[in-house]
């Protein structure tokens, strides 16, 4: 489920960002980008993120204001001086002109270093308020985005609906059709050889048996209900109980289509496929 979640506040006398930002994924997957001063928290940072978070690939950034931060930079003096040695031979034993050897030193990772500091007690519980502040903010919008999301499920359900009573409908005339063209084979069979009337009752009432639909209907208007119910408890996570009850609806809707043997039906199937498949694209975006 995509969120996004962003604050910014002084922790302890330095200017902080924590944006959190997410795409969907069936699983939380945790990226977490943090300045050195707050490595060693990670995996504090991490378990209180996924006591809140449940579903989605999730970035969490932590950034630093320069401008804000109070502690100094080092400068490897031994690494400026082999730096400087190795240059200024190279350029004796190549002729090359001298340069600003400092300025291209000074860019050589290692050689200039910020003092990260220590880690104190307040710090970490100002980090931590400021973090839940970020969580908040993007639950919220998750939320926001969920009453949308569950705004279109409902809407799909209802098309399903009104499809299965669409097909309810149909079912006098398939049966009819059906008796109509069994009746029109058996007289072309029987003016052609003789038959063996029970055991071609037998037949029949098999065959018929096989081509009942009404099994599948009520079993599916069962799930829709389950489906609805489901949307409507408290609970904080659904989506992986919606998807499950989604399969079983359309395995449903694949066998009335196959044993519906009625071109009209059929046709409601097809829209019942397509409500199905849009109502599954959004189950992978819910928590």
């Amino acid at each position: 489920m995509t969120g996004y979640g962003k604050a910014t506040d002084t922790v302890a006398d330095k200017m902080v960002t924590i944006e959190l930002k997410s795409l969907n994924s069936k699983y939380l997957d945790l990226n977490l980008r943090l300045p050195s001063i707050y490595k060693e928290k990670e995996i504090l940072l991490r378990q209180l993120l996924a006591s809140q978070l449940y579903r989605g690939k999730v970035d969490l950034q932590v950034t630093i204001d320069e401008a804000s931060n109070s502690h100094g930079y080092n400068i490897n003096q031994d690494a400026v001086t082999a730096y400087y040695k190795v240059l200024k031979a190279l350029s004796d034993v190549h002729n090359i002109p001298q340069e600003n050897y400092l300025s291209v030193i000074m860019r050589i990772p290692d050689v200039l270093t910020q003092d990260k500091g220590t880690l104190t007690d307040s710090e970490w519980q100002q980090l931590q308020a400021l973090l839940q502040r970020a969580i908040e903010l993007f639950i919220q919008f998750r939320q926001n985005e969920g009453g949308n999301m569950e705004t279109d499920l409902r809407h799909h359900i209802q098309l399903v609906n009104q499809n299965l009573a669409a097909v309810e409908q149909l079912l006098p005339q398939r049966i009819n059709h059906i008796k109509s063209r069994i009746r029109q084979s058996l007289n072309e069979l029987m003016e052609k050889h003789e038959v063996d009337k029970n055991r071609f009752e037998q037949e029949l009432v098999y065959y018929l048996e096989k081509l009942d639909i009404n099994e599948e209907i009520v079993r599916l208007k069962s799930h829709c209900e389950h489906f609805l119910k489901t949307l409507d408890t408290e609970k904080a996570v659904k989506g992986k109980k919606l998807g499950f009850i989604a399969q079983e609806m359309g395995r449903e809707m694949n066998t009335l289509g196959a044993k519906a043997s009625d071109a009209a039906i059929q046709m409601y199937v097809v829209q019942m496929k397509e409500s199905l498949d849009k109502i599954k694209e959004q189950i992978l975006n819910a928590v």
